[in-house]
């Protein structure tokens, strides 16, 4: 029995359509021959998403996404349907997170609940984890925000700067700047040569009267200093021999010092003698006699 060329036409294109199809899913991640491990879960924002995007266990990849199917009945989630392993049995109390990566979109991740509480069947639900602590949600969800409140204020420093950089008195600040800068670096150069020249003067100076300190400490040692030392010892004792003298009721000095009684009669006599001299001169007819021949 002959085959017709039709017929051989049409199964090559069948062929075709069927490697085509299973390539096809083959580099999106499904395997068309193994038994399906399905799970399902809703999230109210699925941005990156995309059938065949990869699940991940603790940094293993253990799936894909099958499907995602819009819920129209609430309008506010979307049902995201993972193709797991056929040997990954999935804990109870596990969630499933949406991570935002910088290069592949967006990739799911597991977080396992405990393996106590036993495991889900396929089919069941799990719950949606929606605090990524990733980059990119970080990035879209606290870093934008701050960036565009900063914005403004970006804005206002930017108009603030050029309208500084256009203000004509900056150029006139410049020039009064590298003028003061010239004059500054003229002081310099004029300190620079006066202390070059006068340095060794100073140095000179100081050089003189060092040694005329050493001179002196020569000399000083030279002093006898015992000598020195003796005589204002024997200096002292006579003082304080004099000075007992006086303190002493039985010398003359101390008697003339001391006794209160000569102290009296001193001061009676210097007043008496005061008394007299003073009547002297208000009636010295008194005391002088004259005669006349």
């Amino acid at each position: 029995m002959r085959i017709s060329k039709s017929v051989k036409i049409g199964a090559l294109a069948l062929i075709a359509l069927f490697l085509l199809y299973f390539g096809l899913n083959y580099l999106k991640g499904f395997n068309i021959f193994k038994n399906e491990n399905l799970y399902y879960v809703r999230f109210s924002e699925v941005k990156n998403v995309n059938v065949a995007s990869p699940v991940f266990v603790q940094g293993y990849k253990v799936g894909v996404v099958k499907s995602l199917d819009f819920d129209y009945v609430s309008g506010n989630s979307t049902i995201v349907c993972i193709d797991l392993d056929k040997n990954f049995r999935m804990p109870k109390g596990s969630m499933l997170a949406i991570h935002q990566t910088a290069l592949s979109g967006a990739e799911l991740r597991i977080i396992q609940g405990d393996i106590r509480k036993g495991y889900l069947s396929p089919g069941d639900t799990i719950r949606a984890d929606m605090n990524g602590d990733d980059i990119m949600s970080m990035a879209t969800n606290k870093v934008m925000p701050a960036v565009v409140d900063m914005m403004p204020k970006i804005d206002s420093a930017v108009i603030g700067l050029s309208a500084l950089i256009n203000d004509p008195n900056l150029l006139v600040i410049l020039e009064n700047l590298a003028a003061s800068t010239r004059n500054l670096n003229a002081l310099t150069a004029s300190l620079n040569q006066s202390v070059s020249k006068q340095l060794p003067v100073v140095l000179a100076n100081a050089r003189t009267i060092t040694d005329n300190v050493v001179e002196v400490s020569d000399e000083l040692k030279k002093v006898k200093l015992e000598s020195l030392v003796t005589e204002l010892q024997a200096t002292t004792e006579n003082l304080r021999v004099f000075t007992n003298q006086i303190r002493n009721a039985d010398g003359s000095l101390g008697m003339l010092l001391n006794d209160k009684s000569l102290y009296l009669r001193l001061d009676s006599l210097a007043a008496s003698t005061d008394a007299l001299v003073r009547d002297l001169k208000a009636n010295p007819k008194r005391y002088v006699r004259f005669s006349v021949f």
